[in-house]
């Protein structure tokens, strides 16, 4: 992928773009084995590595977060320098046009309505980033992220040019931020326009994000995640043992494998899971009660295009590990995917003197998941695949299956 700011060193966000793809993937994958060795259980890295999930090179990114820079009648959408001064990346490679379109239709938006950008030196003005979410068929939600209210009413009012401009529009918010923080987020969401979330299609399932829910930036490769882990529950639903026999065989001739989903968020792994087999039965669990509203829609939706996942699903908000240390009965199959921080020592060790058989464990965090195996001596590496989640950098997902001992 050729980007015209990185040869101009106008921005180094993508500071591996010069490597090509196969090299990239065979580092992540040569230091991840090195760092997870333990819990390979003697076994080569050629073994137990699948072979990557990789991604298109360019116009992969669903979201585009971008720092609003420059002044009320000419902001920039991008990054800001060292000195805060803002440099326009509306044009960035990653995205994909109908991004490109709303991102070169709102800065006339933003002049019209008045908004000053906010001036990280000197922690005034409004207007802090500018998020811009690709969904299905193109269709759009636009979250703006203010100091304040302000101005608010400036921008409503504005409103009606920018879906003229842009009419493939479903969704627009505002977040108010008023701390002075490297967060971008803050608390409250203000719904502007449209629909309360955005279809957006992953794998075999349609997500139903909203404003302030977790998406993975990257739809292809997030797919094919999920269908990864559909394959992996479907394979231990194959082998899962069948009831035994007596009065009530009729009724459950097999018996349900219960998978347990955590940090469930708006419920991808949760929905492929019940996808997987009829003898799955999912309970899921996450903190983000939007996410769990999120989730459970999709959840009836999926039900109408696959009626045999009815009544396969419970999602409930609630701490994970909290949920998890509540539950009598425990899993068959865990499914974890945690922050970047990863699961912490707490949880790991809680896994680790669990009785649960099999745990695939998503992470976007190597450095963490490595931290987190070493506290798990009871499990071993069955199947590792890299996910190129984030092409042109040195990060990556990674897809784990455990197997205890």
């Amino acid at each position: 992928m050729f980007c015209a700011h990185f040869a101009a060193d106008r921005c180094r966000t993508c500071s591996l773009i010069e490597v090509p793809a196969n090299q990239r993937l065979t580092r992540i994958e040569r230091e991840l084995a090195a760092n997870i060795e333990h819990a390979l259980g003697g076994r080569s890295p050629e073994e137990v590595f699948e072979a990557p999930i990789t991604s298109p090179d360019s116009g992969f990114r669903n979201t585009a977060k971008m720092a609003v820079g420059g002044t009320t009648s000419e902001p920039t959408l991008g990054i800001l320098d060292e000195d805060f001064a803002g440099i326009d990346l509306s044009d960035c490679p990653l995205y994909s046009p109908v991004i490109h379109r709303a991102l070169e239709a709102i800065p006339a938006v933003i002049k019209a309505a008045q908004i000053p950008p906010y001036r990280v030196r000197a922690r005034k003005g409004e207007l802090k980033y500018v998020i811009v979410t690709e969904g299905d068929a193109g269709q759009l939600a636009i979250r703006f992220v203010l100091r304040t209210d302000s101005a608010l009413p400036r921008l409503k009012e504005k409103l009606p040019r920018l879906l003229e401009a842009v009419p493939d529009i479903a969704v627009i918010s505002a977040n108010i931020n008023p701390d002075h923080t490297a967060i971008i987020e803050g608390p409250t969401e203000i719904h502007l326009y449209g629909e309360h979330s955005l279809p957006v299609t992953q794998g075999d399932v349609t997500l139903l994000p909203g404003p302030q829910s977790f998406l993975q930036t990257n739809s292809a490769v997030a797919g094919e995640l999920y269908r990864t882990v559909r394959q992996w529950i479907a394979d231990t639903a194959a082998a899962h043992p069948t009831a035994a026999a007596g009065p009530n065989s009729s009724a459950h001739p097999t018996a349900p494998l219960t998978v347990w989903d955590l940090y469930c968020g708006v419920g991808g792994f949760a929905l492929h899971a019940a996808l997987a087999s009829p003898k799955v039965r999912v309970r899921a669990a996450e903190l983000n009660p939007e996410a769990v509203q999120r989730a459970r829609e999709a959840a009836r939706r999926l039900a109408r295009e696959h009626p045999e996942v009815e009544g396969r699903i419970e999602f409930t908000a609630e701490d994970a590990f909290t949920w998890a240390r509540e539950q009598t009965e425990p899993a068959d199959l865990l499914i974890v995917n945690p922050p970047r921080r990863g699961l912490g020592k707490p949880m790991s060790q809680w896994i680790q003197n669990s009785e649960i058989a099999t745990v695939i464990y998503s992470s976007c965090n190597p450095q963490t998941l490595a931290a987190d195996l070493e506290n798990m001596p009871a499990y071993r590496a069955e199947t590792v695949r890299i996910v190129d989640m984030f092409p042109h950098s040195p990060h990556a997902e990674v897809l784990t299956r455990l197997k205890r001992l």
